[in-house]
């Protein structure tokens, strides 16, 4: 019973001193680096198209530990559930999900690139992002890009860009650190 009632004091004790501000500087700690990180798309910009009129295009994650474990690829932009299997994109169009776009306004059209999974992968692995445009014989791969994951306490960003004599593709990925899956 004694150590309950000094359970209760202590905590009363420091619920008074966390309200007066005055032990906040003893309490503030520091997040540690997460083991997992969600890679998320944030847009995707097409200024030249590989074919005229519009570009079907879609983006896959390929890596050693996607989870949930369904597999090591996920088609990851657009959402399959969501509009079909790809985005048409026509040149001069910025494509942009949920979250906070980074399109150059002076320069591309917005359009909504619809929603996006948002994998899970362990903090120290490489994962390959690969901008596929959807054909009949073959699809085609517009931008091939790894980014080697690592710890982090705070979202990075990412932009990779991919510029030939038949298109011009750039994309902008964010990567989020994430707690434990389990």
């Amino acid at each position: 019973m004694r150590n309950i009632r000094s359970f209760f004091t202590a905590a009363v004790c420091t619920a008074v001193l966390l309200s007066t501000g005055t032990a906040t500087a003893s309490t503030a700690t520091t997040a540690a680096p997460s083991e997992y990180v969600s890679v998320a798309i944030e847009s995707v910009i097409a200024y030249d198209l590989e074919e005229s009129g519009h570009d079907e295009v879609y983006i896959k994650a390929t890596g050693p530990s996607i989870l949930p474990p369904t597999s090591q690829v996920v088609e990851l932009w657009p959402d399959p559930n969501w509009n079909g299997r790809t985005m048409s994109l026509a040149q001069q169009r910025c494509a942009w999900t949920l979250h906070d776009y980074r399109c150059p306004r002076d320069r591309t059209v917005l359009v909504y690139g619809g929603p996006m999974k948002e994998p899970l992968f362990h903090a120290s692995e490489t994962v390959r992002l690969t901008l596929m445009e959807d054909d009949y014989i073959g699809d085609d791969l517009l931008l091939d890009q790894s980014i080697q994951l690592e710890p982090i306490e705070q979202t990075r960003f990412y932009e990779f860009e991919r510029k030939t004599s038949g298109w011009h593709y750039v994309i902008h990925v964010r990567v989020d650190p994430r707690p434990s899956p389990w």
